[in-house]
């Protein structure tokens, strides 16, 4: 459900039995400040970087929230080995300011790396005094050291490059940059590895991946998945990982979702498909650090697509049908493809096309929180069902209670026989009316009463002149629809004291009995 609290439960990432598609769990090498960025060497090992303090580097410190804090350095570790494997690169990588986030060839020789700003012991700022992020190459030593830095070309001092993934073959370098041509803050792009070293000019990967807002962290996987992180694709908040299919020319974003996405940043996942296991990052409850790395494993396949019918049931948090809710689809882009209404059952239903996409449905209803359910339709699922639940929002309204004396009401008083509205009972029913546009799902019955002066047969049908008069007037004067005022007269049936037929009684008795009641019978 998605509330207040942004929660997205994203079908997607469920199998037939409710099974969660991944296990996740922390890994031991992470430090009380900033881990993040793990990326596969070929000997085993991995790459990530870390704030932690190793007291090198002249103990340079950068501020963060206010605090000092070390330099993001490169850290290698053997996955197989505990948290006292950690060894920091050295030689001609990190140096003063901030290194992370590396893709290694494989021959295990030259390693694509991101630095800021900083080449030949020059710290440069662009036309903002911003100092941008850069891609660096290095080369591994006859000694095993990685050495001969070089900068890549398509680099800038007016915009940032950063995050490299190599694909499968190495023949293509991917990165994130707000280089021109981005689309957003920053986009995903990639460039042709030539023969000669050289490199063609950087390609956009187009407005399936790219969005108006940060497309980064990109992965490649050895069959030619696209993983990367986005805030802006149909996710549970902040940064969420998503994937474009190789088989499906990227054109199809699907969310990982929980427990790999959250309602906080979750970035920077790679993915063995071998074994099935993975690495990514996040800032989310319960970490050790700012930034945390966590292993997972991929217990389902993600599955691929359907055409059909995608439905559902509307019910609240208590399984009560919520009928006539908005309910309205949109493709993984955010555009609104249909909207119907929920019937008297609280079933709703969309066709769908069988274009491998991920639908969101959200459902609302004034005086309920939304819901919102992110599905992917695959050819094994034809009709997804998806229910909505709308949980109720406390309004403070009570049924039953009397709008005379909630909102502490002058009497209404008519002239003798008469039903006509009064200019002082105007006054005062405006404060019904404003009260019913402020609660636009409450619904009101006008009582009038009589003392017992009279006939019974005349006053009863005194007070219900007087009793729709009433209502007529707050559904003709204050917009409010017929349906939501009704009026209906008591005569002298519901005494509020002893003056009944004979007994003889004060003005001021008989003034007690004379009232109009505004009762709340639907909210």
């Amino acid at each position: 459900m998605k509330n207040i609290l942004k929660i997205i439960l994203l079908l997607t990432m469920v199998n037939s039995f409710g099974q969660e598609r991944y296990e996740v769990k922390l890994t031991s090498f992470n430090s009380k400040v900033s881990d993040f960025g793990a990326a596969y060497v070929p000997n085993g090992d991995l790459i990530f970087a870390s704030e932690r303090d190793t007291g090198t580097v002249a103990h340079r410190r950068h501020k963060i929230n206010g605090e000092l804090r070390p330099y993001l350095q490169l850290f290698t570790i053997n996955k197989k080995a505990d948290s006292t494997a950690i060894r920091r690169l050295k030689n001609a990588v990190n140096k003063k300011y901030h290194e992370s986030t590396v893709a290694i060839t494989n021959d295990g020789n030259t390693m694509y790396f991101t630095r800021n700003n900083y080449y030949k012991k020059i710290f440069k700022k662009d036309s903002n005094d911003i100092n941008l992020l850069k891609l660096f190459k290095a080369s591994k030593s006859n000694d095993g050291l990685w050495d001969n830095v070089v900068e890549l070309p398509f680099n800038s001092d007016d915009y940032s490059v950063a995050h490299p993934t190599l694909n499968a073959d190495n023949s293509r370098l991917y990165f994130a940059s707000d280089m021109p041509g981005t689309l957003g803050i920053s986009d995903i792009f990639y460039v042709t590895i030539n023969g000669d070293d050289s490199y063609s000019k950087p390609v956009n990967m187009g407005d399936k991946i790219n969005t108006v807002g940060s497309d980064t962290f990109p992965f490649i996987s050895k069959e030619g998945d696209l993983y990367f992180s986005s805030d802006t694709h149909a996710g549970s908040g902040g940064l969420d990982v998503f994937v474009a299919k190789k088989e499906e020319n990227y054109t199809v974003i699907h969310n990982l979702g929980a427990p790999i996405n959250t309602v906080s940043d979750d970035f920077s996942l790679i993915f063995n498909e071998e074994d099935k296991t993975g690495y990514f990052s996040s800032n989310r409850e319960n970490g050790i650090g700012d930034d945390d790395i966590y292993k997972f494993i991929e217990l389902e396949p993600l599955v691929i697509v359907c055409d059909g019918v995608l439905s559902g049931i509307v019910k609240n948090n208590e399984g009560t049908i919520v009928s006539n809710a908005d309910v309205v689809l949109t493709d993984a882009t955010g555009k609104e493809l249909n909207r119907v209404k929920s019937d008297t059952t609280g079933y709703y239903e969309f066709t769908i096309d069988c274009k491998k996409q991920t639908y969101t449905v959200v459902g609302t209803k004034l005086d309920f929180e939304k819901d919102i359910e992110t599905i992917v339709a695959t050819l094994e699922i034809k009709n997804p069902k998806v229910n909505l639940v709308l949980k109720a929002i406390d309004t403070g309204v009570t049924i039953g209670i009397d709008l005379a004396k909630e909102l502490n009401l002058n009497p209404i008083y008519f002239d003798t026989n008469k039903s006509n509205i009064r200019l002082d009972a105007g006054i005062e029913l405006q404060k019904v009316i404003a009260y019913m546009k402020e609660y636009p799902n409450v619904k009101v019955q006008v009582r009038a009463h009589t003392d017992s002066r009279g006939s019974n047969a005349n006053n009863l049908k005194l007070s219900d002149r007087r009793a729709k008069s009433t209502a007529k007037y707050i559904s003709e004067k204050g917009g409010i629809a017929l349906d939501r005022i009704s009026g209906k007269g008591f005569g002298e049936t519901e005494l509020l004291n002893r003056c009944a037929n004979g007994v003889k009684c004060s003005k001021e008795e008989h003034q007690l009995n004379r009232r109009s009641e505004f009762i709340v019978i639907s909210k």
